[in-house]
Formats: structure tokens, sequence, C-alpha cells
């Protein structure tokens, strides 16, 4: 009968319902003990303490153990990361990568001027508005993707800036020099929003 309870709670409870049921069996055992009447009042009585002190303290030790063991399995359980805005970021980057070396490699030529290019500048604009949009939505449960949130508006403003300046270098296009600080700015800010992500 006794280990079939202890067997319930410690399927319901893991370790610290083990505990405490040890706690209560030993307890009803003690009580139920028939020393009591070879013992004088006051060794009966720090018999009783001693006792009811170390289970409780053994109880007590075994509920720390399961909300430790809970709360690393929780965490595990949760990554702190999201996969999808993880894998947007990362998909972005690439894109972002290969659009600036592309203008690069073809500056002076028809290849670089910006009517050529205003796909890449829509579908940046759209791949961030997801990010943020998902940020948004977790932020609800984690603080950090408020953070995330704002980070990304200014990643999309930096973006934005980048578009009218390229607008305005017409058939000439941008200067290796401009390409270079704008890819570190943004690696940057990457690298901010990614630490962000992740820790």
């Amino acid at each position: 009968m006794e280990l079939s309870i202890l067997k319930t709670v410690g399927q319901i409870a893991g370790i610290g319902g083990v505990s405490l049921g040890v706690f209560l069996l030993l307890f009803k055992e003690v009580i139920r003990k028939k020393i009591f009447p070879m013992l004088d009042k006051e060794q009966a009585y720090r018999l009783i303490r001693l006792f009811l002190v170390l289970t409780f303290l053994i109880a007590l030790a075994g509920l720390g153990a399961w909300v430790y063991a809970r709360g690393a399995s929780s965490t595990s359980a949760n990554p702190r990361s999201d996969p999808v805005i993880d894998a947007k970021l990362t998909d972005f980057q690439k894109e972002l990568d290969a659009f600036l070396y592309d203008l690069g490699a073809t500056a002076g030529s028809s290849a670089a001027e910006y009517q050529n290019n205003t796909k890449f500048y829509r579908d940046a604009s759209l791949a961030l508005n997801s990010v943020r949009i998902r940020a948004q939505a977790l932020s609800i449960s984690e603080s950090k993707y408020t953070y995330l949130d704002q980070q990304l508006r200014i990643m999309e403003e930096m973006i934005e800036r980048f578009r009218k300046h390229h607008e305005e270098a017409g058939k000439q296009g941008l200067s290796p020099a401009f390409l270079t600080i704008f890819r570190d700015q943004m690696n940057d800010a990457m690298s901010q929003i990614l630490t962000l992500e992740l820790y």
C-alpha cells in the first residue's frame, strides 16, 4: 500500500513528491513505535523532534532538487532564441551581402543602377517587416523582443537611407568606399541583433 502511494506521488511530483511521501510515511511509523513507553518524556520529545527535523530537511532537499531539475529542464526545452527569427535574419544577411558584393562588382555599369535593383529593396523591406511582426508577437512573453523590434526598425531606416542614396546616385552608382561603410554598419547592426536574439 505504502509503495503504491510513493509510486503515485513520484509519478505526479517527481523527486519532491517522493521526498514528501517518505517524510509522511516515516513520521507515521515513528508515532506507531512502542519505544516511547521505555523513554522518559524529555528523551521521547528529543527523539521525535530530531526525527522530524531530519526528515523534514531530507524532504526539503528533495523538493529543492525537484525544483532545480524542473527549472533546468524547462530552460533546455525552451531555447533562448526563436528559430524562425534566426533563420530569417540569417537569410537576410546573406542576401544583403550578395547584393552589396554585386553592386561593388558591377559599379559603373547599368547593372549597378538603382532602377535595376529595386527588387532587393522591396524584398529587404518585406523580410525585415516579417521579422519585426514576429518579434512584436514574441515581445508579449519576453521583453528582449521589444528591444529587437526597435533594432529592426533602425535597420529598416538604414536600408531606406541607403536606398535613397542609391536612387540619387544615378548612373554612376555607389562608390566602393560607400558600400564598404554601409556593409560595416549593417554587419554591426546585425551582430547586435543576433547577440540580443541568442542571449
